[in-house]
């Protein structure tokens, strides 16, 4: 439930509503890190179990490792990091622990047939063939730092849990209230009245005199002003620049095409709404309802009622579905169609098909471009490092960046441009690499002091680079006549807009004071008109986002007024549509049902830390930091 308000109730009373909720439960999984245990070598104490410095110095490991594949190339894990990490870990084996002693307390077992059913089904460790493939399962293990005991180990523990979880969250249910709260609030729509006042629209401003103009152009020196340039020279080691020069061969592309085969050549996957039925009869009767144009939610209802099963499958393979015989009907059903029944060794099938994920098959042909230039980027990659200590060696030499070695791959440029990346000349400046890299090259540029001394600074994109600035040009004031179409043109729009200002005013003031919109604008000579209903989320079609936010404050009959890119917009409230269960009961339901399943997970969130609080846990935070040291 909190996530799904986090999501969908932004005002200020819900952030005051969360900021109360998080002073009040920031001690939780806090107070247990700030006991000492004495002399006692082990990490923490919980539900009369102890955590050894081994088992947590393994579990701290993991995350550093990724913790440190994370990171940006060449960033080393701070001291601050690596305590916060050893917190995170001792925090997470004390609650795993404790759920442990409590799954054992109820004398919940976790067979080995159903491990391996639930390894076995995994689309994380299936070939191409939907079946499940050893190879890949080792090949994940192996870049998760697992071995093979280990996540059995894990897997076994996720299901047990799951024993003393799942039935917590099952059953939960919306408060009425709550419900029609938010649904409220969430599928609310206003309609407004509207007067659109472009620009452009605006009558054209008298000729002024030219010592109007002059004014303007002393009183708006910016606007008139050249932009500061900076001469610099850079020079770039980068994995883009260097892949244009990198060979793959044949063999290596062909190779890695095998090895990628799966994600080249992939089977078809559909997801599918199922019910199954003991007997025709209740099947045929399912399926006619489900003709109506009832939900899944409604059929899952119906399907209890009558003693039915209701299962659904996202983006499955054929050898997901439990039986032969459904899966080949699944898969020759049209999309989008309730078919059935059918009859399976199973029973009685009534089933929908609400998705279908194409399969690929992939030629080498047509993979080998893309299959080229990721294996020359990831050589470029290895290149760069090779080079980049004597990158640094040359600048370090040569840090005016004059003259660098030509056996590195890099790629150097000597010009003048202005904060935006244009020459004077108003094109965008020849800056190698990257979009990314020539932004960071550019924001460098205007950071650094003329004639400082280059240094080597690591790029977006894992490349490198070094600039001098040689010459600085400040702005300065144009004079009047050389600018002088252009403070018109500026003073002309100035006063269209000002025009429209005034124009929106008055209509917003006229409405506020009792007079329809509409009978303001014809006064006015102005067309108003009726914006489509939007809701709150985002705007409708042909409603100014801009109005979007005022429209929700307004009561109904008030009008605001909004500045958008093209002009003003005053807009008079015309009507205010709550939806209500009646109106939308299939939209109700799905939102209490989702409302439901959220309050679940808060309940099972609030057992865990019960679970937490009744084991007692204290961490030895002195053994705590020795590890984090390590």
């Amino acid at each position: 439930m909190l996530s799904f308000i986090r999501r969908h109730l932004g005002d200020w009373f819900a952030r005051i509503l969360f900021g109360l909720l998080a002073i009040a439960f920031a001690g939780w999984g806090v107070g247990d890190m700030l006991r000492h245990l004495g002399t006692d070598t082990a990490v923490a104490h919980v539900a009369g179990r102890s955590i050894g410095p081994t088992a947590l110095a393994s579990e701290f490991q993991n995350e550093m490792n990724r913790l440190s594949r994370e990171l940006p190339n060449g960033q080393e894990p701070t001291a601050a990091m690596r305590k916060l990490v050893a917190m995170q870990a001792v925090q997470q084996l004390i609650t795993e622990i404790a759920l442990e002693a409590e799954i054992d307390r109820r004398g919940l077992i976790v067979p080995d047939t159903a491990v391996r059913q639930a390894v076995f089904s995994m689309p994380a460790f299936q070939g191409s063939n939907g079946a499940f493939d050893n190879a890949k399962f080792q090949q994940v293990l192996q870049s998760n730092d697992l071995t093979e005991a280990r996540f059995i180990e894990l897997m076994r523990r996720d299901l047990a849990q799951s024993q003393l979880l799942d039935p917590i969250g099952v059953g939960a249910v919306a408060p009425r209230v709550l419900t029609s709260t938010l649904f409220a609030y969430q599928y609310e729509t206003r309609t407004a009245t509207a007067v659109m006042l472009p620009f452009a629209a605006a009558p054209e401003p008298a000729a002024p005199d030219e010592a109007v103009l002059k004014r303007w152009w002393a009183n708006n020196p910016k606007a008139f002003s050249t932009p500061e340039y900076r001469r610099i020279r850079v020079v770039v080691l980068s994995p883009d620049l260097l892949a244009k020069s990198v060979t793959v061969s044949e063999a290596a592309l062909k190779s890695a095409y095998a090895e990628h085969q799966a994600e080249y050549n992939r089977p078809e996957k559909r997801s599918a709404e199922i019910l199954l039925a003991p007997d025709q009869a209740k099947a045929a009767a399912l399926a006619a309802q489900w003709r109506t144009g009832a939900s899944w939610a409604e059929m899952q209802q119906a399907a209890k009622t009558e003693g039915a099963t209701a299962v659904a499958l996202d983006d499955a393979l054929p050898a997901e579905f439990p039986d032969a015989a459904l899966a080949k009907a699944v898969f020759s059903a049209p999309p989008g169609t309730v078919t059935g029944p059918i009859e399976t060794p199973l029973g009685w099938h009534v089933i929908e098909v609400s998705g279908i994920t194409p399969g690929t098959n992939t030629s080498f042909a047509d993979a080998k471009p893309a299959l080229e230039a990721a294996a020359a980027q990831q050589e470029a990659v290895s290149l760069v490092y090779d080079r980049m200590t004597k990158f640094e060696d040359a600048v370090a030499a040569e840090p005016t960046l004059e003259k660098m070695p030509a056996d590195l791959g890099l790629v150097g440029v000597t010009g003048t441009l202005d904060a935006e990346g244009l020459t004077p000349e108003g094109r965008p400046a020849p800056l190698p690499g990257s979009p990314e890299l020539q932004k960071a090259i550019i924001t460098a540029a205007f950071a650094t002091a003329k004639d400082n001394l280059a240094s080597v600074v690591q790029g977006p994109g894992q490349s490198y680079y070094a600039l001098t600035v040689t010459d600085i040009t400040p702005p300065h004031v144009q004079p009047f006549e050389l600018v002088k179409a252009k403070v018109l043109a500026d003073w002309a729009e100035h006063e269209r807009r000002q025009e429209q200002n005034k124009m929106a005013t008055r209509l917003m003031v006229a409405v506020n004071h009792g007079t329809p919109l509409a009978d303001v604008a014809e006064k006015e000579g102005l067309k108003a008109e009726t914006l489509p209903p939007t809701g709150r989320s985002s705007p409708a079609e042909g409603v100014p986002a801009e109005l979007l936010g005022p429209l929700f404050s307004l009561k109904l009959h008030q009008a605001t007024m909004v500045e958008t890119k093209d002009g003003f917009v005053t807009a008079e409230l015309a009507a205010i549509d709550v939806p209500t269960e009646a109106s939308n009961p299939i939209g109700f339901k799905a939102l209490q049902t989702e409302l439901g399943r959220s309050i679940g997970v808060d309940l099972q969130q609030v057992f865990v830390s019960a679970v937490r609080e009744q084991a007692h846990p204290r961490v030895n935070v002195r053994a705590l930091e020795q590890i984090a040291q390590q």
